[in-house]
């Protein structure tokens, strides 16, 4: 095989090849793509989570702010609180003067299909000491001076 004839052979193997790096850059870049959009999907429902602690905590605050008043009331400012962060009340209980709430919120996106974020929380006083009164924990505060 003559030097003119070997060039000729890879001309041709290599005309066959064009545009092949191309076709691998856009797989790359559409594998990259889809890695993106499952961990934005995933960061949803880890949003969807905190979301609903966050609810369930601040409905048990309201909550135990209305335990004076009753069950009823107190789980009424519960699920006002609830409804107004868009998320559903699913228990409310009053013990005492501790308050029980349950919330779920649902995940956007993908993940909405497997269900929903639930999250509980409990509000009132701390527990009680060996005298029966509530212990009140204060730590001091550093003012500088």
């Amino acid at each position: 095989m003559s030097g003119v004839e070997g060039g000729r052979r890879r001309d041709r193997l290599a005309a066959g090849e064009d545009g092949s790096a191309t076709v691998i850059g856009v797989g790359l870049l559409v594998a990259v793509l889809a890695l993106l959009a499952g961990c934005l999907q995933a960061g949803s429902a880890i949003v969807a989570r905190h979301h609903a602690e966050s609810a369930a905590d601040l409905a048990a605050l309201a909550s135990a702010a209305e335990a004076v008043a009753g069950p009823e009331a107190a789980c009424r400012a519960a699920r006002r609180v609830a409804d107004r962060m868009a998320t559903a009340l699913t228990a409310c209980r009053l013990d005492g003067w501790d308050v029980f709430v349950s919330v779920e919120a649902p995940p956007g996106g993908l993940f909405e299909r497997f269900g929903v974020a639930r999250a509980s929380a409990r509000a009132g006083p701390g527990p009680p000491d060996q005298s029966g009164f509530v212990a009140h924990r204060r730590r001091a505060v550093d003012t500088g001076r």
